[in-house]
């Protein structure tokens, strides 16, 4: 019976300090000096990349670290055969022991200290992956933005992308220095950038058919050209304004595209109208006639059927927009 608890309780400490060190090498957070034989296995294992040594400043050290990476042992009855072979395919949890019962400065052992300790130490790193993964998100949209803003060559993108490899402290410093370097351009470019903010929001003020009222709101800032004013504060509010008017666009695209459909019927209206106050247009023959006959009948009858139908959807969707 204590054999089995024994065997139990090194299982479990065995997957905890697999889980660890899978972890460890993905956050590049390998302790100093630490060197292992077997480094390859691990290495495709959790597919991280170059790794080692980060430095004293890595994020996400613990002091328990070079223990965990000390403490498992391939079993001993793994023949050298078959350790070449499950080390090329990838080991196993079975494959491993732990190197000491006992703790040592090498070894966790397995007591319940080292099961609490090594179960939030794998808490600890999970939670280092996921903030780390959260912070290369948030750069990664900000690089896309202002690469697309400052519209940086394709070619540069790839160059930089092909370096971002992994979860080490490495890849966030190269994501910080690219926003670095983006964010200085962008204040070489201010006034190209807000110049060009501005021609968008006057094509938005002629879809939206804005009122003067509408465009003196913003005319404060439209009108701002001195170098000395021309800052990133007024870039944001060209960029928050140009936003609003597209949502705005986008909530009246309905009412200006039934707009439009029952213009293009009036238009018809009157060319009808107009044709038919010709009657040298029934002064042709055979094809030519039954052509325009054929014409005048499906501009009629869209005429008749299309403009009222159109026009009660345009006042329902009018009254709708207005009590909105």
């Amino acid at each position: 019976e204590m054999e089995e608890s024994v065997a139990s309780r090194t299982q479990a400490v065995v997957s905890l300090i697999r889980d660890c060190q899978s972890l460890i090498y993905e956050l590049k957070i390998v302790p100093s000096g630490y060197i292992d034989a077997d480094e390859h296995d691990m290495v495709s294992c959790c597919d991280s990349g170059n790794y080692g040594p980060g430095g004293d400043e890595e994020v996400g050290r613990s002091e328990d670290d070079l223990k965990i990476m000390k403490s498992l042992k391939v079993r001993d009855s793994i023949s050298q055969e078959e350790g070449q072979n499950r080390r090329s395919r990838g080991r196993s949890i079975s494959d491993y022991t732990i190197v000491s019962l006992f703790e040592s400065s090498s070894c966790t052992g397995i007591s319940n200290e080292a099961l609490e300790r090594l179960t939030n130490r794998l808490a600890e790193l999970n939670g280092e992956k996921r903030r780390r993964r959260a912070r290369l998100g948030e750069m990664g949209t900000a690089i896309a933005a202002l690469w697309t803003m400052l519209r940086v060559p394709p070619e540069e993108q790839r160059a930089f992308t092909e370096n971002v490899r992994g979860l080490g402290m490495d890849t966030i410093r190269l994501g910080e220095r690219e926003l670095i370097r983006l964010h200085e351009l962008k204040s070489e470019m201010i006034g190209k950038l807000i110049r060009e903010q501005r021609e968008q929001i006057a094509v938005l003020w002629e879809k939206t058919n804005a009122t003067e009222s509408e465009k003196a709101s913003f005319r404060t800032y439209y009108e701002v050209n001195a170098d000395e004013e021309l800052t990133d504060d007024l870039l944001k509010k060209h960029e928050d304004y140009v936003e609003a008017l597209n949502a705005k666009l986008e909530k009246i695209q309905p009412i200006l595209d039934l707009i439009a459909k029952r213009e293009a019927i009036i238009a018809d209206r009157f060319e009808l109208e107009n044709l038919q106050k010709d009657p040298d247009r029934l002064k042709q023959r055979g094809a030519s006639l039954t052509k325009q006959l054929m014409k005048e009948e499906k501009m009629s009858r869209r005429v008749k059927k299309e403009l009222p139908k159109i026009t009660h959807i345009l006042e329902r969707t009018l009254t709708e927009w207005y009590e909105d």
